[in-house]
């Protein structure tokens, strides 16, 4: 029950309070008072009436940002790799533009490069390009999970680790690809080319997400495993 210490009231303000009971009345005293003596702040009586409304989003609303996320993830992975197939495609199609590279960083003759080599070193170069194709499959059927709303469930932990090791087999793929083409090319520019060519920063970078995917996929069945044996 409230008081009228509690307000700072003096008697006659207090006595025009109707009785209350402290497990039943007191929060209709308090907004009583609140707009009979606090009548300046109306945007408090509206967050202390109005609490409810304050409350965490809906589940629909979680839902929907959900599969907004899930529809733009799994969009931006097929333009990730489409933007790939496109500068390797550039890259492959200019034959002369190639051949000046080689004359010019390297000091090596381009016609020693023969045809055969040179679509040879194409081909390791979309090999590896496929492997980034069979990635943005996994991540696709991930997103999809999450679309349909089976987020804490054995599927999603299922295909959440697919996604790591298909991502740590395509961080392979990339890395053995790049000597072997190099190597079917041109030997004399195998021999050229330094350490960083072979294995660069982002390779580490791509590896400990997909270390991160992998963990997390662990957590995920640790969390939905009761469930699933319910």
């Amino acid at each position: 029950m409230i008081s009228r210490n509690d307000f700072a009231l003096d008697d006659e303000a207090f006595a025009e309070l109707p009785p209350a009971e402290p497990t039943e009345l007191a929060d209709d005293h308090a907004r009583i008072v609140w707009r009979k003596f606090l009548p300046r702040a109306p945007e408090l009586e509206d967050r202390m009436t109005n609490a409810d409304t304050l409350a965490t989003p809906q589940p629909f609303e979680v839902k929907k940002k959900i599969r907004e996320l899930g529809t733009a993830i799994r969009w931006a992975a097929v333009l990730w790799c489409a933007w790939g197939f496109g500068l390797l495609s550039w890259q492959w199609t200019h034959r002369v533009r190639f051949d000046e590279q080689i004359s010019k960083l390297y000091q090596l003759d381009p016609s020693a490069i023969t045809d055969a080599r040179y679509m040879g070193a194409a081909v390791v170069g979309f090999a590896s390009w496929a492997a980034t194709v069979a990635l943005v499959v996994t991540i696709w059927r991930l997103a999809q999970t999450f679309i349909d709303g089976r987020y804490f469930t054995l599927e999603a932990s299922h295909r959440m680790r697919i996604v790591a090791l298909t991502g740590f087999a395509a961080i392979a793929i990339d890395i053995v690809a790049r000597p072997v083409g190099t190597a079917i090319l041109s030997s004399d520019l195998f021999a050229k080319l330094p350490l960083f060519f072979w294995l660069r920063p982002q390779d580490l970078l791509y590896a400990l997400i997909c270390a991160f995917f992998l963990a997390l996929a662990s957590i995920l069945a640790e969390a939905s495993a009761p469930q699933a044996t319910r």
